[in-house]
């Protein structure tokens, strides 16, 4: 159950297929995690990632998420501020004018077809330590998180764990909880999906363009990728939403025309210059 008292999955999508599925994540990485902490670069690792807890106290920081609103949303307003920015998004960055100071990425399919890509970002990387044997973990500017998929997300804020709560939007919220930032403004959280794939599905995209975010080609013909799981992203932004409460911080959505009514909309320039 939620915070809210609803479930995170309807009766009839707990499918056979998909809880064989999650009992498959865990039991594949069993090997690769006992490797990870026997040659002692799980404890280099969450050094590291120790060393950015509340290093951002009491600031405003801004998650950049990839939906087609990125467009018409004026990025230049968010140059000073610390930004996260997820998956593909460093297409745009040159069309932004700066580089977020972190980026975010969880989804194995996007870290390894676009491994090349993501291991020369000039920032600090925050990265699914399941996908660690495709990057170099001992780089300064790599951090390796522990993610967790489960039946119930939790928000942990520590770092010791991130429920995925089916968004790498979800595990940047907590990154920035774990980092002190008292006020976190959403940008590009379309929250909307045109392409019929089913939740946690894998597909492989066609010719048409990719219409469901800032560029299309986004995701290119033949690439892999996940139908989003829009309902278990409310169920964790809305325990995101009161784990930041409970703190006295907030979270606000300052999304040009984005459908999530989870948190309380408030034009960008607003949002970061209260």
């Amino acid at each position: 159950m939620t915070p809210s008292g609803q479930p995170r999955f309807e009766t009839n999508e707990l499918t056979v297929k998909r809880a064989l599925g999650a009992v498959g994540r865990r039991v594949s990485a069993i090997p690769e995690r006992t490797s990870w902490k026997i040659s002692g670069g799980q404890s280099r690792n969450r050094e590291k990632l120790e060393n950015f807890k509340n290093r951002h106290q009491g600031q405003t920081g801004v998650i950049i998420a990839n939906g087609p609103s990125i467009n018409k949303t004026d990025m230049s307003i968010l140059k000073d501020f610390h930004c996260f920015s997820m998956n593909r998004a460093y297409l745009a960055w040159t069309d932004w004018g700066f580089t977020p100071a972190y980026f975010v990425s969880i989804n194995g399919l996007v870290l390894s077809q676009f491994a090349s890509e993501i291991a020369e970002l000039q920032c600090t990387k925050f990265l699914d330590a399941r996908s660690r044997s495709g990057y170099s973990s001992n780089r300064d500017d790599l951090i390796l998180l522990n993610t967790r998929y489960g039946l119930v997300d939790e928000f942990d804020g520590s770092g010791k764990v991130f429920s995925t709560g089916g968004t790498v939007t979800f595990v940047a919220m907590q990154l920035a909880f774990l980092m002190g930032f008292s006020r976190v403004v959403l940008v590009g959280l379309d929250h909307r999906f045109g392409s019929k794939v089913n939740p946690n599905e894998t597909a492989t995209r066609d010719g048409a363009p990719d219409q469901d975010h800032f560029r299309p080609d986004y995701f290119p013909p033949g690439t892999k990728w996940q139908g989003p799981d829009l309902k278990r992203s409310e169920v964790a932004y809305a325990i995101a939403r009161e784990a930041y409460s409970r703190a006295g911080r907030t979270i606000v959505d300052a999304t040009v025309g984005g459908d999530c009514q989870v948190f309380d909309k408030v034009p960008l320039e607003a949002a970061v210059n209260r």
